[in-house]
């Protein structure tokens, strides 16, 4: 696997163990760690859904091209996201 695709995993993968981290010792609770993603990450999401599911973090993916990744970036505070995930590096 290119370098690039494991520091991509690795990106989501430290931003859900801050998720996790916040939740508390209670877990989620029904919180929801929303993530907008380049279609090309889609073979990706079992990674994070299994790294997710081990701390107890609920995980969505919304999968959009780059054009509307941007368009969504700039809304700035008022997405609908807690993070995004493009694909190579935008």
């Amino acid at each position: 696997m290119p370098t690039r695709t494991w520091r991509s995993i690795l990106a989501a993968i430290v931003s859900l163990s801050v998720l996790a981290g916040c939740a508390g010792e209670s877990g989620t609770s029904g919180n929801v760690f929303r993530i907008l993603s380049g279609s090309e990450n889609q073979p990706l999401e079992g990674i994070v859904q299994d790294f997710a599911k081990q701390e107890d973090v609920t995980v969505e993916f919304t999968y959009q091209g780059s054009v509307d990744i941007m368009r969504e970036l700039a809304h700035g505070t008022d997405s609908a996201y807690d993070a995004v995930w493009p694909a190579n590096s935008m």
